[in-house]
């Protein structure tokens, strides 16, 4: 995520799917640090980028869940 000659956490900026945004919450995750400024907000910490994939996993199973609803499962 750092690279040459860009901020730190340059993939922080606007996503192009949501999808992009989760892999960044998860290599986040896997790295060592106490807190993460990226930028326009407040500071964030673990438990925080816990809280975005906690999320994204919660609106995944609903959504699947509501999309599949009255339809045969194979």
């Amino acid at each position: 995520m750092i690279e040459p000659e860009c901020m730190l956490f340059p993939h922080f900026g606007p996503q192009e799917n949501l999808r992009n945004f989760e892999d960044n919450m998860i290599e986040l995750q896997g790295m060592t640090w106490n807190f993460v400024n990226d930028g326009h907000g407040n500071l964030g910490s673990h438990g925080d980028v816990k809280f975005y994939l906690d999320y994204f996993d919660k609106m995944r199973n609903a959504t699947a869940a509501r999309a599949w609803k009255g339809f045969p499962r194979e």
